[in-house]
């Protein structure tokens, strides 16, 4: 699993490496994506135009990453919300991906055998699976103009994965630019 926005390397490299490797890309709602590294970086006073774009390069990255393996049988989308939302169901597919066997104990949250709770601000204490972490927060934060931007520029990831919009509008090429040139 890669889970963080810095990305240190792209996938098909990887498999040119390990051709027989399997990759699981843990992808998640866009906005949701954005909006909890956003209150990651604010909290620790480090919210940067150069924190930002390493998050829209992450995107990018799963984007092109996505498109090029996506036909590769050692390559594995998994969506959060069908983890959270359907988990067992979710968890037997990754098992089969994998060739093991299924167990009931792939449904606990653990680390390296340990239960675990997540310490992430935004979904305290919360164990296992939960639909309450897949709740929209960034809604409370980010403003139509903001969601317009974010799904405009992510268009394609949306695509990809099979992600629902808040809006049916979107942005042309020089409102992009002079949104993108207006953030503080």
């Amino acid at each position: 699993f890669e889970h963080s926005h810095n990305y240190p390397y792209r996938v098909k490299e990887k498999f040119n490496d390990y051709p027989s490797a399997k990759f699981i890309h843990m992808m998640r709602e866009p906005k949701s994506n954005i909006y909890s590294y956003f209150t990651l970086y604010k909290a620790n006073n480090i919210l940067t135009a150069d924190n930002w774009l390493k998050i829209y390069n992450s995107l990018f990255c799963a984007i092109k990453d996505i498109k090029e393996n996506t036909k590769n049988k050692n390559y594995l989308v998994l969506k959060l919300e069908n983890l959270h939302t359907n988990p067992k169901e979710t968890m037997i597919n990754v098992a089969k991906f994998l060739n093991i066997t299924f167990s009931d104990k792939l449904l606990e949250s653990t680390l390296n055998g340990i239960s675990y709770n997540s310490s992430s601000p935004n979904n305290k204490n919360h164990s296992s699976f939960s639909v309450k972490i897949l709740e929209p927060k960034y809604k409370e934060f980010f403003n139509n103009k903001d969601i317009i931007f974010f799904e405009t520029l992510l268009n394609e990831l949306y695509v990809l994965c099979d992600y629902k919009k808040d809006f049916s509008t979107s942005m042309e090429f020089d409102e992009l630019v002079k949104y993108m040139s207006n953030i503080e």
